[in-house]
């Protein structure tokens, strides 16, 4: 019986596992994708929340960009972006959790699926 996962595909180039999340965009984005919001003159000014941070506290350290003065504490799992307390009632009837519940749950099956491929990367050096 195969092992059912849960990791996230990139939904720019659908191709690479995400490591990321671009809250303009909307869309979870791999290392490669993540590196084009870097480059494009157009996308710097995006806000990329890693999925692999091992600083939980900079998570929570960001403001909400409809709310500035808000910090962001949630994450609307209907809409796949993170919000604030004050955009809590723009999603009342989606399903939301606190970003440390989200950032643990889905950082362990990141890690999870990334290390064969670590593994398969170090035997290839």
């Amino acid at each position: 019986m195969a092992e059912k996962t849960t990791e996230k595909v990139c939904g720019n180039c659908e191709q690479g596992i995400a490591t990321a999340y671009c809250n303009d965009c909307k869309e979870f984005v791999c290392d490669k994708c993540q590196a084009g919001h870097k480059t494009f003159r157009a996308l710097k000014t995006h806000c990329i929340t890693s999925l692999l941070s091992q600083d939980q506290e900079n998570l929570t350290n960001s403001n909400c960009p409809i709310h500035p003065k808000q910090a962001i504490t949630l994450f609307c799992e209907t809409c796949k972006i993170l919000i604030c307390d004050e955009c809590d009632t723009d999603h009342q009837n989606h399903k939301y959790a606190t970003i440390q519940e989200v950032f643990s749950k889905d950082r362990f099956e990141i890690v999870k699926v990334l290390k064969p491929v670590k593994e398969t990367v170090s035997k290839a050096d």
